[in-house]
């Protein structure tokens, strides 16, 4: 979609006069977008901007050669210092994923009208921040609740011709995780996103896939993967957290705030998956850097988006 959305099919071979398109990572986190951006044909990381230390170090650590900002956003195309143009024609596209726990359905009732007044400004900054500046590919990334749609919606009206915006489902795309998202950017590139197609119930990817692909080894006694809140209720009336089975299914979502868990079949605990485990389920790179404490990486992957 980024090679279309620039005007060079996905499948046509690459061209020498063709500079690569150069991603600007906004909120970049530990680089979870960009890592699966680079993986691309004709696309090189060039900036990556993030005030969390620990996220800015192993962004530092994935993309070597890009520039690392610690800048707290907002902030002006001045106060960014990003990357010159080069020639020949340069070609950027400029991905934010503005913090979601104003919006996330897992801390409702909880948040603070801070906390939510941020995040508006946030979501609203980056897509002017886009459309004031021009870039003709842009993406602005967050959760799929009512309140970002809302939002997405003003912004919509606000920026006609500038700005449109699509919900996509991970595991429909390939992830053997459920993730949903809204994906607004400039409107050549939504298109794109619009008309990708959806794998059907039989084509989606289960989490023994993608361990098996990721060389990942489940623990023998572990047949399903749960989520690591809830309340295990053995007589009676289920379990109050998710259960899915490793075999058949893909996981529930997975969040910066706790891991998910290897389970029986009657929700006891095995362990708690380890973050190389939890990156197979996103179909990120066995080789990405992650952060030295299970906690940091566990929060740097929940605050991520999957490869897919």
């Amino acid at each position: 979609a980024l090679l279309e959305a620039r005007g060079a099919a996905p499948d046509a071979a690459p061209s020498p006069s063709l500079a690569p398109m150069r991603i600007f990572d906004f909120f970049a986190g530990g680089g979870c977008f960009s890592t699966a951006a680079a993986a691309l044909e004709d696309v090189e990381v060039a900036l990556g901007v993030d005030d969390w230390g620990v996220a800015l170090s192993t962004f530092r650590r994935n993309h070597p050669a890009a520039a690392a900002r610690g800048t707290t956003l907002p902030a002006t195309w001045a106060a960014l210092r990003l990357p010159p143009a080069r020639a020949p024609a340069d070609a950027v596209h400029a991905h934010f994923s503005p913090p979601c726990v104003a919006f996330s359905s897992s801390r409702r009732g909880r948040e603070t009208e801070a906390e939510v007044e941020l995040g508006v400004r946030l979501l609203t900054w980056s897509v002017e921040f886009a459309v004031r500046h021009g870039l003709a590919s842009y993406s602005v990334e967050n959760v799929a609740v009512d309140a970002v749609k809302r939002l997405f919606r003003r912004l919509k009206e606000c920026h006609p011709g500038g700005f449109d915006y699509v919900e996509l489902k991970a595991e429909r795309l390939g992830a053997a995780c459920e993730r949903a998202r809204l994906v607004g950017g400039a409107p050549a590139l939504v298109a794109r996103l619009k008309a990708l197609p959806a794998l059907e119930a039989p084509q989606l990817r289960t989490m023994r896939q993608a361990f098996e692909a990721a060389g990942v080894a489940v623990p023998a006694e572990a047949t399903h993967v749960r989520s690591g809140s809830g309340r295990y209720k053995p007589h009676g009336g289920g379990s109050a957290f998710a259960l899915r089975r490793i075999a058949t299914e893909r996981a529930t979502t997975l969040v910066a705030s706790r891991a998910l868990v290897f389970a029986t079949a009657d929700g006891t605990t095995v362990r708690q998956l380890a973050p190389r485990e939890a990156a197979a389920l996103m179909g990120l790179p066995a080789a990405m850097a992650l952060p030295d404490t299970v906690r940091d990486a566990t929060a740097v992957l929940g605050n991520g988006i999957e490869a897919h």
